[in-house]
């Protein structure tokens, strides 16, 4: 018998190697007014037009270097290296024009909410079928940043965003954020 100590996850878990911690800056996409713009349409409709969100999402967020972790509904969560917030910002602005130009010609009144986060994340394949994903309390304060349209940040991103372009964010509070004025 061995002197080891057990495996308090049984001995063909590999819970202690399926999770690491990483410095990431997390990025959340909403749709707002979503049940409403959603529940004017057809199945087949909302299907088609959450789909083209996907598209535009995975084309602009990927394209500036982020990485989509899930899709859930009417909302996107992707990750970024920590210090990439310039290209995460003007992947959601560019995210954002080109929703609202999809919205106006379909003559639907919305905008998304950008919400990002940033430090340490637990990442991992989680569930029996071992889907990516990732957790923490940053991945949760990123879900309670803002809940208006625009970008809004928290403080640990504002202070990575070069100097120069400080001067466009409008401070909030409870809890400190900053909201990028005129990005509309």
């Amino acid at each position: 018998m061995s002197k080891s100590s057990p495996d308090p996850a049984g001995s063909n878990s590999s819970v202690s190697k399926a999770f690491r911690k990483e410095k990431k800056l997390v990025v959340l996409v909403d749709i707002m007014g979503a049940t409403r713009i959603l529940g004017g349409m057809s199945d087949v409709e909302q299907s088609q037009f959450l789909h083209e969100f996907y598209e535009s999402c995975t084309r602009h967020l990927e394209g500036k270097g982020g990485s989509i972790v899930k899709y859930l509904g009417d909302s996107a969560l992707a990750v970024f290296e920590d210090d990439a917030v310039m290209d995460a910002v003007a992947a959601v602005q560019a995210l954002r024009k080109e929703f609202q130009s999809t919205c106006s010609l379909r003559g639907l009144k919305s905008d998304l909410r950008c919400n990002m986060h940033s430090g340490d994340i637990v990442v991992g394949d989680f569930g029996p079928q071992g889907f990516r994903d990732i957790m923490g309390a940053v991945v949760s304060g990123t879900f309670t940043l803002g809940s208006g349209p625009g970008i809004q940040v928290s403080e640990r991103v504002y202070r990575k965003l070069p100097s120069e372009v400080r001067g466009g964010w409008q401070k909030r509070k409870p809890p400190v954020t900053y909201v990028l004025e005129g990005d509309s």
